[in-house]
């Protein structure tokens, strides 16, 4: 797996965490050009993943943990 997925990944994976301060500095970086950057490196729709998100942060609970972790998941398959 490639060091920018597995970023991407970890950064998808801490939003659905108890710690607040990884959930906020996750949105950042989902937020920043670095992570355009990192999609464009591996060949990933960086809109996709963000409507994903969308999505899984308007869930609560185990709906949002399910979304997470079924984006996560599909990151796989850009490695």
């Amino acid at each position: 797996m490639n060091l920018e997925v597995e970023v991407i990944r970890r950064a998808v994976r801490d939003l659905n965490g108890a710690n607040g301060k990884k959930a906020e500095s996750s949105l950042r970086y989902l937020n920043s050009e670095s992570f355009i950057k990192d999609c464009k490196y591996s060949a990933i729709d960086s809109d996709w993943v963000k409507s994903e998100v969308y999505n899984a942060m308007r869930e609560e609970g185990a709906r949002r943990k399910y979304l997470i972790n079924r984006l996560s998941n599909e990151l796989i398959n850009y490695s």
